[in-house]
């Protein structure tokens, strides 16, 4: 899924995704959201605009290191609301099971 949202933010700017290792990005991008994908692609753009270089897999992984997912960021706010919804809201892909519901 992350490849994919790498090679359509790639293809989105004219860059060919089949110059850089989409499995690799995939795996250094774990935890992020496709705009902060699509943000880490923009940020390599920017950071190497003055050298006029493409961005290749090593730039893309340093921006994503320089880069905190929101998932990391805004944890405490994620898991506060969805302990929320999960007592005020009917999930669209149907019950959630309990842990204990699991292993029947």
């Amino acid at each position: 899924m992350r490849a994919d949202c790498f090679a359509i933010h790639l293809r989105n700017r004219g860059l060919d995704p089949a110059h850089v290792d989409l499995e690799r990005l995939a795996q250094a991008s774990e935890g992020f959201t496709g705009a902060g994908i699509e943000q880490a692609v923009v940020s390599a753009l920017y950071a190497l605009d003055v050298s006029s270089r493409v961005p290749d897999t090593q730039a893309l992984v340093d921006e994503l290191a320089r880069t905190q997912p929101l998932s990391v960021v805004m944890f405490e706010q994620i898991a506060a609301l969805r302990a929320w919804a999960r007592e005020r809201t009917v999930p669209a892909h149907g019950p959630v099971l309990a842990a204990s519901d699991d292993a029947s």
